[in-house]
């Protein structure tokens, strides 16, 4: 969705959206034929204290949909272009899903419940959409961080390709976390308060 709204106030809202957040449990259909096992997997299992407060309104349905769609779509491109007869192992299928996390073109969209959201932030100058996709992402590595260890309990992938991939998406989030807090710290903000900052200083 390209419409361009945007919206404010970090600290106000991230505490009380965080609070609203409920446990949700979606099914991840294996895109990975013949290397993992559906399950029901608990999107909220891994912990989010390494990182800011949630913003906006996740779907984690529609979350575990995406995911899975991306499964697919690498599934289907690395063995389109094994011109060689490479043989894929896990590993080469989770590497190149997390990579593709970080660069897939996501669709998001103001919810109902997010308005109110949107327009305070707005009004700061900050773009809500661009906030959302990157928790959106992160969500996504999430997901992504659990097929790992799933792999790894099931002798998949060994330990050491666990520990790589685990330090990948952790590294992912991180850069992700940055990029959120450069959004929320727009340059419109500090505009904002040089503008303040000036009319205060010429009414004194």
């Amino acid at each position: 969705m390209t419409a361009s709204i945007t919206m404010n106030n970090q600290l106000s809202l991230q505490s009380s959206y965080q609070a609203g957040l409920q446990k949700t449990e979606v099914s991840i259909n294996p895109a990975f034929l013949g290397i993992e096992d559906a399950q029901q997997v608990d999107v909220s299992s891994t912990p989010d204290i390494r990182f800011s407060s949630q913003i906006s309104s996740l779907n984690k349905a529609e979350i575990g949909n995406i995911y899975n769609q991306i499964k697919i779509e690498i599934k289907a491109k690395l063995e389109k272009d094994n011109l060689d007869n490479i043989e894929f192992k896990p590993f080469d299928y989770h590497q190149s899903t997390i990579d593709e996390i970080m660069d897939y073109p996501l669709d998001v969209k103001i919810e109902p419940d997010e308005i109110h959201t949107a327009i305070l932030y707005n009004r700061m100058g900050i773009c809500f959409l661009d906030v959302k996709r990157v928790e959106v992402r992160m969500e996504l590595l999430k997901l992504a961080e659990q097929d790992v260890e799933k792999g790894a309990k099931q002798a998949s992938i060994d330990t050491k390709q666990r520990q790589m991939l685990s330090l990948k998406i952790e590294n992912n989030l991180l850069k992700l976390e940055g990029e959120k807090q450069t959004l929320l710290e727009g340059d419109q903000m500090r505009e904002n308060q040089q503008q303040l900052f000036e009319q205060l200083r010429f009414q004194g």
